[in-house]
């Protein structure tokens, strides 16, 4: 534990307790000049001066003297000791040190202040200006009172840090974190993306020291001038004194990349990724409130989660408005599957040769009796975050065996099967085998042939347990796909390893240029390879003639778009399949 000088001026309960010593001190050594003062490799400072004699050289708080200069060169080389001089006219130093007649030093007692882990802080000292005896009792009792702010200290350092890391805690941004009188302090608010499933397939040893690792690197990023506090889990606030926003956008690309690279701890032989959201606020008058800022750079932190994660924003005024917007989604998103508000939409898929119906996609919408429909891509995120994506995903299940059942039977008993995407957050639950199959046989129907998607954020857990998850689903002949491969990072080793039936190419490959021949030679690869495993291939996205060309040349089984059809509701699907 370092206690830097900057800091010191946050320690409200220290604060106070060297106003109490130095007024005990002065009733038991009368006629002197006080200190407590702060020592590091550069220097001494003073952090608190108690003088009654006005005829005395006048010591104030804030001054500065270089470490060589001053009676704590020789307190660091015997922390355990009271250095006493009771006449310094008389004592070697006299000549060394230029603070004997900068202060008109005629005797000197200091006490090191000491702190728990043995680093020294500074010194409790007394002056006087007239030669003076130091009874036994006046050096005990300055040792004493030295221990004691040494304890203050450690008791108040506890108080406002994280024992984990080492950073500030939510206490010290509560209590201490205030704006600067400039216009150009910042806040960051950095949230880390899922961090969850890091302690769930890891363990929350393995998670802590990847915590550990990440305090590291976000202070290895932005220096020790900054301030870093985690607040939880693994939420982290950095704030800035004075920055440019030049300089604030490349810390914000700079943490994010570092962030970026793969963490490894001593128990686990893979690497683990992680990645982060961040808001910024930047402060714009002098008296805003710390409270401001900080909720600021909340709503720019969550932007970026619905915006996609991995990224940062910039507070702006319209993020209120946005605030406000997803607070109302929130409390409704609850109420919304009783309300009966949420419906699925199907979308077909169709063989690439022949482009005869194969299967539908269920996807979910939300149509709220007052915005009208909302995005997945807003809501789902919101679901996540507040525990309701279980119940969610369940819903969405049920739903699409008896929807499904019921499209079958209306197509003249034609089985087409029917795509169910499940998230991450449910698939990494406890007992998710057990609940999706108790989900389906709550249906109580005959559903079609279905078949659960997963994408690579599903594979946080170790390769051996997802593949058990997925043969208990098969178990029940329900098929698996791997949905948006090629999106982001995709490994091949999911096809060997994994035992999955289907693999959907991403829209990002699928949408090339006819003439790219080096995205359609990788896109080839991949099919070639998934051919091998007996993977069927169906490509996402297909929006023109050009790119089902491309899928018919690749050797893809089956395609799906708006080239085709647009996602509909069931009633649209079953008046467009009898006519």
């Amino acid at each position: 534990m370092y206690i830097p000088e900057t800091e010191v001026s946050y320690y409200k309960t220290f604060d106070k307790s060297a106003e109490d010593v130095l007024q005990a001190l002065n009733l038991l050594i009368p006629r002197s000049t006080l200190l407590i003062s702060h020592t590091n490799d550069t220097g001494l400072l003073v952090i608190k001066a108690y003088q009654k004699d006005q005829e005395a050289v006048q010591i104030k708080a804030g001054e500065r003297l270089p470490l060589e200069e001053s009676f704590c060169q020789f307190i660091r080389c015997e922390k355990g000791e009271v250095l006493a001089i009771e006449d310094t006219k008389q004592h070697s130093l006299s000549s060394r040190l230029k603070i004997i007649e900068h202060w008109d030093i005629a005797s000197y007692i200091g006490a090191p202040i000491i702190l728990s882990n043995g680093n020294l802080f500074g010194t409790l000292s007394v002056i006087s200006h007239t030669p003076v005896s130091f009874s036994a009792e006046q050096r005990k009792a300055l040792e004493l009172m030295a221990s004691f702010l040494g304890q203050t200290l450690d008791l108040e350092f506890k108080a406002v840090h994280d024992e984990l890391t080492g950073l500030y805690n939510h206490h010290f941004v509560d209590q201490y974190l205030q704006p600067q009188q400039e216009e150009n302090a910042a806040v960051i608010y950095l949230d880390l993306d899922n961090f969850k499933y890091v302690n769930d397939a890891h363990g929350h040893a393995q998670g802590d020291i990847v915590l550990q690792q990440i305090a590291r690197r976000i202070m290895d990023t932005v220096g020790s001038h900054v301030g870093i506090a985690r607040i939880s889990g693994g939420q982290f606030i950095i704030w800035f004194r004075t920055i440019t926003p030049t300089e604030l956008d490349s810390y914000c690309a700079q943490i994010l990349h570092s962030l970026n690279q793969p963490f490894y701890t001593p128990a686990t032989d893979v690497p683990i990724y992680i990645s982060a959201s961040m808001g910024i606020s930047n402060q714009t008058a002098s008296d805003q409130l710390i409270n401001d800022l900080l909720k600021q750079a909340e709503l720019a932190m969550a932007q970026s989660k619905q915006k996609g994660k991995k990224q940062y924003t910039f507070f702006t005024p319209t993020l209120n408005a946005s605030s406000k917007r997803r607070a109302t989604l929130i409390q409704d998103l609850a109420q919304a599957i009783q309300q009966e508000e949420l419906e699925l939409f199907f979308q077909g898929q169709y063989d690439a040769k022949t482009t005869v119906l194969t299967g539908y996609e269920s996807l979910l919408r939300w149509h709220h009796p007052k915005m009208g429909y909302i995005s997945p891509g807003e809501f789902i995120p919101l679901a996540e975050e507040t525990g309701l994506m279980l119940a969610l995903d369940n819903w969405v299940l049920k739903e699409a065996c008896l929807k499904g059942a019921k499209l079958n039977e209306e197509s003249s008993g034609c089985q087409v099967k029917i795509s169910v995407n499940l998230s991450s957050y449910t698939f990494n639950q406890p007992g998710f085998s057990e609940q999706i199959l108790e989900t389906i046989d709550s249906a109580d129907c005959v559903h079609p042939p279905l078949e659960l998607e997963i994408t690579e954020s599903h594979m946080l857990e170790n390769i051996e347990l997802v593949s058990q998850k997925l043969e208990q689903i098969k178990s029940k002949n329900i098929s698996v796909a791997i949905d948006d491969f090629g999106k982001g990072y995709s490994s091949l080793n999911y096809i060997k390893e994994l035992p999955i039936d289907t693999l959907k190419l991403d829209a990002s490959l699928v949408q090339v240029e006819p003439d790219n021949e080096r995205d359609i030679g990788l896109m080839k690869s991949i099919v070639d390879i998934a051919h091998l495993y007996s993977l069927t291939v169906i490509g996402e996205g297909v929006e023109t003639a050009s790119q089902l060309e491309t899928l018919r040349r690749v050797g893809c089984d089956e395609v799906q778009g708006f080239f085709f059809s647009k996602p509909q509701p069931l009633a649209e699907l079953v008046t467009s399949s009898m006519s």
